[in-house]
């Protein structure tokens, strides 16, 4: 497996896996794409890129402390709802293990209710899976932690987040049925590539047609995602807003969930990060959940 650069650690970043390329969709869609984004359309230049980005590996493992926050798109169309959380990250031998725990904020319009944390665990890969645990609630702290369903991936994990399981694994990142839509009119190379969801999942995402990712070629990492309905419109996306640099390598400080349906926005802001870090194994599985809180 190639190892990742020191630049831009991003939590989000998979396992290996090499994809082969569809010529033949990718060809009938050549004018419209070239059209779109005014450029040339290069499938060999696309498979580059996309290959790279996939054989990205971090860096040790990674802690953040963050909070989210649920904004209207205007004053007056709903309340601000808030939380904050820690998320530890590590590479497994089936790749990227991340565990999170949020926790409600109080707010003028939003009382705690408790203090205890709500915890998730992904695991990425092949296969990815998310457990959620929630032992504040009787029926969770008797059955244990509770895998995600498929047909769970695009509902919030917390209330009105636009934050979903499907966000949390990226696994799309990894379908093998995708198409190359060239490299993108920007200051730097942007290419463009629009994930088709495999047969195993046609009938838990029927509501979306494909997941567009945008891949910065200088930094090997994703800058835009959009979620598109059945009809190809977008109806999710989220945006690496800010970056900062921590301990050498680069990491996220703000991303944007932008909700095209309600128009509401989830801010997840990182307020401390450390890089490089040597995390237990044990950290990641699933019977720690109900163990000792990273934060």
């Amino acid at each position: 497996m190639a190892t990742c650069p020191k630049k831009y650690q991003i939590l989000l970043l998979l396992i290996v896996f090499a994809i082969g390329i569809s010529q033949l969709s990718a060809r009938t869609s050549y004018d419209d794409r070239a059209r779109r984004l005014g450029t040339k359309i290069d499938e060999e230049e696309g498979l580059k890129v996309l290959t790279a980005f996939q054989n990205q590996r971090p860096i040790g493992g990674t802690y953040f402390q963050f909070e989210m926050h649920s904004l209207p798109r205007r004053r007056g169309e709903g309340a601000k709802v808030s939380y904050k959380g820690a998320m530890v990250t590590r590479w497994l031998k089936d790749g990227l293990a991340i565990r999170m725990e949020i926790v409600p904020l109080a707010s003028e319009n939003q009382p705690l209710v408790s203090e205890q944390p709500t915890l998730f665990l992904s695991h990425n890969g092949l296969s990815p899976k998310v457990w959620r645990y929630a032992p504040h609630l009787d029926s969770q702290k008797s059955q244990g932690p509770v895998a995600i369903k498929d047909t769970e991936l695009l509902q919030p994990l917390m209330p009105s987040l636009d934050f979903t399981a499907l966000d949390l694994q990226m696994g799309f990142i990894f379908w093998p049925n995708y198409t190359y839509e060239g490299r993108q009119k920007s200051r730097r190379a942007i290419h463009s590539f629009l994930m088709h969801p495999p047969p195993e999942l046609s009938e838990a995402l029927s509501q979306i047609s494909g997941i567009r990712i945008m891949i910065d070629e200088r930094f090997n990492s994703l800058s835009k995602v959009e979620l598109l309905d059945s009809n190809g419109a977008v109806q999710k996306s989220w945006h690496l807003r800010q970056f900062k640099k921590v301990g050498g390598q680069y990491t996220i400080k703000e991303i944007d969930y932008f909700n095209e349906i309600n128009r509401r926005k989830t801010r997840f802001s990182v307020k401390k990060a450390y890089t490089d870090l040597a995390l237990p194994s044990s950290l990641f599985q699933i019977e720690s959940l109900n163990s000792a809180r990273i934060q």
